[in-house]
C-alpha cells in the first residue's frame, strides 16, 4: 500500500509540472503581440491566426491534458493525452494521442508488445490523481483487456456520448488509423462503439490530413436527437471546424414514405437482392486501356494494365465479397510501404527525437 501511496503522490507532481508548464504557455499566447513581428502585414495575419488557433485548443478541449503512460524499454516514461505539451526547456511532457509516438498505446499487446514492459491508464480529475490502472506487456498465452478497458465499456451510456481515447482498443485503433478510402464500412452490434470509432477516425484525418480542415468535413446523422447526443466528442478533442447536420438539414424535399407492395419490400431486403447487388459491382469492373497511376505513401507508382487485370482476378479468387476484394490493394500498399521502413529500432530512435507530431 505505502508503494503504491508513494507512486500515486510521483503521479501528482508529475502532472502539476505538467499544468505549470501547460498554463505559462497559455498565458504566453494569450499575452503575446504578434503585430509586426513578420515579414510583412500578410506574415503578420497568419502569425496572429496561428496563434488565435492554438488558444482555441487549448481552451477548447476538455478534460484532463494526459490519461496515460507508457514506460518503453530503456528510455523514459512518455504520457499521451489530448494535445502536446512541452516546458519551457522544449522537453515534451506531454505526446498528442494521435502522434505516431503514441502509437504503441493503443497498438502494444502481450504479444506483440512494441518495446513497451507497463502501459498505465491515470483517472485525472479536477488536476488530481485519483488513481490507476497499471498492465505489464510481460508475454502471455493471450490478450486481455486492462480493467479501465472493461469499466470503460460496461459504465451506463447516459447524456451525451463520450470521447474514448483513454481506452481505445488495438482493434478500434487500426480502424481509427485505417488509410484514407473512398468508403470504409465500420459493422458491430448496438453499443460495440461503431459510431465512437468513426468520429475519434475523423480527428485522426483531421490530425494527419491537415488540408481536410480547409476542404470541409462534414458529420451525417439519421436525426437531431443523434446529432446533440455524438455534438461534444469532436470539439472535446479540439476539433471545431468539422459540420454535424441531420439528413433532413441536407435534402431540399423532406421525406415521405414511398408507396410499395409487400412483395416488393420483401424482395428489396432478400438475401436475392444482395446476391444481384453483388453481381452489380463485379460487373462494374473493367480491364484499363493502359498504365494506372496510384499513390503508395507520398509518391506515385505506376502499374501495367496487364498486372491489373492479374490483381483484380487474384482479389476475386481470395476473397468471397466485393468489399474484401476492394481492401486487398491497400493491404499491398501499406506493406509496400512497411518494407521500406528502417529496422524497429532505428524508426523507434527517430519517434523518439522527434515524435513527429504536429502541435495541439
Amino acid at each position: 500500500m505505502a508503494e503504491a501511496d508513494d507512486e500515486l503522490a510521483r503521479e501528482q507532481e508529475r502532472l502539476d509540472e505538467t499544468y505549470a508548464a501547460f498554463d505559462g504557455a497559455l498565458r504566453r499566447l494569450v499575452g503575446r503581440n504578434t503585430r509586426e513581428i513578420g515579414v510583412d502585414e500578410f506574415a503578420d495575419e497568419a502569425i496572429e491566426r496561428m496563434r488565435r488557433e492554438r488558444i482555441r485548443v487549448y481552451t477548447e478541449a476538455s478534460g484532463p491534458l494526459y490519461f496515460g503512460r507508457i514506460d518503453p524499454d530503456g528510455r523514459d516514461p512518455l504520457y499521451i493525452g489530448r494535445h502536446v505539451v512541452v516546458d519551457a526547456h522544449n522537453r515534451v511532457l506531454v505526446s498528442n494521442w494521435r502522434a505516431p509516438a503514441a502509437e504503441p498505446f493503443y497498438a502494444a499487446t502481450a504479444h506483440d508488445p512494441r518495446g513497451l514492459r507497463l502501459r498505465r491508464r491515470l483517472d485525472i480529475e479536477d488536476r488530481r490523481v485519483l488513481g490507476f490502472v497499471d498492465e505489464a506487456l510481460a508475454a502471455t498465452d493471450t490478450d486481455h483487456l486492462t480493467e479501465a478497458i472493461v469499466e470503460d465499456i460496461t459504465r451506463r451510456r447516459v447524456g451525451e456520448m463520450r470521447q474514448i481515447i483513454a481506452t481505445i482498443t488495438p482493434e478500434q485503433y487500426g480502424m481509427i488509423r485505417e488509410d484514407p478510402t473512398p468508403a470504409l464500412v465500420i459493422q458491430g452490434g448496438p453499443g460495440t462503439g461503431k459510431t465512437a470509432v468513426g468520429l475519434h477516425r475523423a480527428a485522426w484525418l483531421l490530425y494527419a490530413n491537415p488540408a481536410l480542415a480547409r476542404e470541409g468535413v462534414l458529420i451525417v446523422g439519421p436525426n437531431r436527437t443523434f446529432i446533440r447526443y455524438i455534438g461534444q466528442v469532436l470539439p472535446s478533442l479540439g476539433e471545431q471546424s468539422v459540420e454535424q447536420r441531420e439528413i433532413d438539414a441536407l435534402i431540399s424535399r423532406p421525406h415521405r414514405e414511398i408507396s410499395e407492395s409487400r412483395e416488393l419490400a420483401t424482395l428489396k431486403g432478400s438475401g436475392r437482392m444482395a446476391v444481384v447487388l453483388e453481381r452489380l459491382l463485379w460487373s462494374r469492373l473493367r480491364a484499363p486501356e493502359g498504365e494506372v497511376i496510384v499513390r503508395v505513401g507520398n509518391g506515385r507508382a505506376r502499374i501495367g494494365a496487364d498486372d491489373v487485370v492479374a490483381l483484380q482476378a487474384a482479389a476475386r479468387e481470395r476473397t468471397r465479397t466485393y468489399q474484401g476484394a476492394h481492401a486487398l490493394p491497400r493491404r499491398a500498399r501499406r506493406a509496400a510501404r512497411g518494407q521500406r521502413r528502417p529496422p524497429d529500432g532505428a524508426r523507434r530512435a527517430a519517434l523518439q527525437r522527434g515524435h513527429h507530431q504536429r502541435g495541439p
